[in-house]
């Protein structure tokens, strides 16, 4: 089994003879043409021999009616690799605001406590936790 992110698709390609075929997914570092006879092969280990497709990770043999039956996937697959392949455009980020300053925080603390909404050791107790939060207490 290999796994291909749609990213890192170039293409899929079927290659077919009389009854028989191969389909390839193209990569940057796999171009089907390269690989002229898909039925001549050898015995040998996995990517060893660039024109056996039972050995390449990248290529399926598939009989053409097999292939006919799952073109509507295939197609499929092609749209999601074109669909990853398109420039995303991204909204601009919103500016966030900066952290209040600590002179910031303490005048609302105090205005708190003035409307009577904090009792003073509750603005005492607030105070030195936002001192504490600067490095200041």
């Amino acid at each position: 089994m290999t796994t291909f992110p749609y990213a890192e698709i170039t293409g899929i390609e079927y290659n077919a003879g009389m009854l028989t075929g191969v389909i390839e997914v193209l990569t940057p570092s796999y171009s089907g043409a390269a690989n002229e006879d898909y039925w001549r092969g050898t015995n040998k280990s996995r990517n060893a021999d660039a024109s056996d497709p039972w050995t390449l990770s990248n290529t399926l043999p598939l009989p053409r009616d097999v292939y006919q039956r799952a073109l509507p996937r295939l197609n499929e697959m092609r749209a999601r690799i074109g669909e990853a392949k398109r420039p995303t455009v991204t909204a601009p980020q919103a500016v966030t605001q900066s952290a209040p300053s600590i002179a910031d925080e303490l005048t609302k603390l105090a205005a708190l406590r003035d409307q009577g909404v904090l009792e003073d050791h509750e603005f005492q107790s607030a105070k030195q936790r936002i001192l504490a939060r600067h490095g200041l207490g």
